[in-house]
């Protein structure tokens, strides 16, 4: 009963694809191999040439290779289902795993070299290539797919039919009369003939074997490691230390503060500097001088700068010029003077981000064309600030609910410019009713239409832009105006 079992789950674990049946199971994947490990970089070094011979071997490690990828394995169970009433095909071999990765090569090791006389560096043999990559391994080979052991088959199916008439017959009858006498009758009968016959047909059915599965990947070399950097410095004791950026705050910077960078020219013709047998790449830096700058603030602004004594700066010397940056929150105006030895950041006027967008909605004018939405600069900076206004409008239909409200999916939307804008000492006044819409909102910003809309303002300051966000929900227009 148990080997009957087994029989028929083999049997009936064929599956229907596109019109065929497959029978067997696809072989299983094979195992990527295993990446190769990374050299391992060189030793930096730090040499004090004084003529004396020496040998020093700072390149990179080699990487590993990479294993190879394992097969894939055959399919499994094939049992062809014998004269069965369908097209075959074999369960496909399992896909080859892919080759690992080689390890990449380890980068050569930098070395400094203090030295006096030029002559002396032809003491010194050196070696700082980059470590050799490693092979990529090979890709397994895909298993091989279920094999047909009969490829061609056909049925054929008959089915008993029958062929049916009528067949009439007739013969003679005496029939008696009332009087005595006889007289000829004919009686006649249709009867219903049946004869069997055989409809056949011929199904013809194929096997095809399964594919074998696919080839793994095959990786290359990997890259080799780079060349270390020769760094060169002639009549020092040891290179000056430099400092090349800074963070400090602008109370801070009202005293100056120094910036240095370490100058190193790249120089080519470093294979016929060192002794026979070196292997080093052609160029090599080669120490010049240590240059500096200094920086400060000019506080010349009318705010106390107590308000901004905490505001951070980010210094950047490139050796040449000294770039910065402030906080964010922090506006400005100024300009930078430059001199030979120090710059000075003059700053004319300062505004904290919270004073550029200190504004909020008064109230509105008008209805339909003639509507005006008043805003009110606190800080009345509408003279000395550039400012940009988009607004955002959606309404309540007359039947149904608020559609659209302080969402990404606004009926109308604008970018009002000059023509639409009026300053009047603190107030800001939108001349929204005026605005040439693609669809007339005479009919929907009347009085007694509930509107909502989003006042976004771009305020500019120096080369800073901040942003005020206004949302008015829901409102009659008449309570607006009050």
């Amino acid at each position: 009963m148990i080997k009957k079992l087994i029989v028929l789950v083999c049997y009936f674990s064929m599956t229907q694809v596109w019109g065929q049946y497959t029978f067997g199971f696809r072989g299983d994947a094979g195992w990527r191999g295993s990446s190769g490990y990374s050299g391992e970089d060189g030793t930096s070094q730090v040499i004090r040439a004084d003529g004396r011979s020496a040998f020093f071997d700072l390149s990179g490690g080699d990487g590993d290779d990479g294993r190879d990828g394992r097969d894939g394995e055959n399919a499994i169970q094939c049992f062809q289902p014998f004269q069965h009433f369908g097209n075959l095909i074999g369960a496909e071999g399992g896909d080859g795993g892919d080759g690992g990765t080689g390890g990449r090569g380890g980068d050569g090791g930098n070395v400094l070299i203090y030295f006096q006389d030029w002559n002396d560096l032809k003491a010194i043999a050196l070696k700082n290539e980059g470590g050799r990559g490693g092979e990529g391994g090979n890709g397994g080979r895909g298993g091989e797919g279920c094999i047909c052991r009969e490829r061609y088959w056909s049925f054929r199916q008959c089915v008993t039919r029958q062929s049916c008439r009528d067949v009439e017959s007739c013969h003679d009858v005496q029939e008696r009369q009332s009087d005595g006498t006889y007289r000829t009758v004919r009686q006649c009968r249709t009867d219903r003939v049946c004869t069997p016959y055989e409809d056949c047909d011929t199904y013809h059915f194929t096997c095809r074997d399964g594919q074998q599965g696919r080839y793994g990947s095959n990786h290359g070399r990997n890259s080799d490691g780079n060349r270390g950097s020769i760094r060169l410095v002639q009549n020092l004791a040891v290179v000056p230390d430099e400092m090349t950026s800074t963070n400090r705050t602008l109370a801070q910077l009202t005293n100056s503060v120094t910036l240095t960078k370490q100058i190193w020219d790249n120089v080519g013709g470093a294979r016929s500097l060192f002794a026979p047998g070196s292997n080093v790449g052609d160029r090599y830096y080669i120490y010049r001088r240590l240059a500096q700058k200094s920086f400060r603030v000019d506080w010349q602004a009318t705010h106390d700068m107590s308000e901004f004594s905490n505001v951070g700066v980010q210094l950047n010397f490139d050796g040449s010029y000294i770039s910065y940056s402030v906080d964010s929150d922090f506006f400005f105006k100024g300009e930078v003077v430059y001199g030979t030895n120090e710059d000075v950041l003059v700053i004319r006027s300062a505004f904290r981000e919270d004073e550029i967008t200190d504004l909020t909605f008064v109230k509105a004018e008008g209805v339909g064309s003639e509507l005006k939405l008043i805003f009110q600069d606190h800080r009345d900076l509408n003279d000395v600030v550039d400012t940009k206004i988009k607004i955002k409008f959606s309404f309540q239909p007359f039947i149904g609910k608020m559609k659209n409200i302080i969402s990404d999916e606004w009926k109308h939307e604008l970018l009002l410019d000059s023509e639409f804008v009026t300053i009047e000492g603190d107030k800001i006044i939108l001349h929204v009713g005026k605005y040439p819409y693609k669809r007339s909102l005479d009919k929907i910003l009347k009085a007694k239409r509930k509107v909502a809309f989003k006042a976004v303002f771009l305020r500019k300051y120096g080369s800073k832009t901040a942003q005020k966000v206004i949302e008015q929900k829901k409102t009659r227009l008449s309570e607006l105006t009050n």
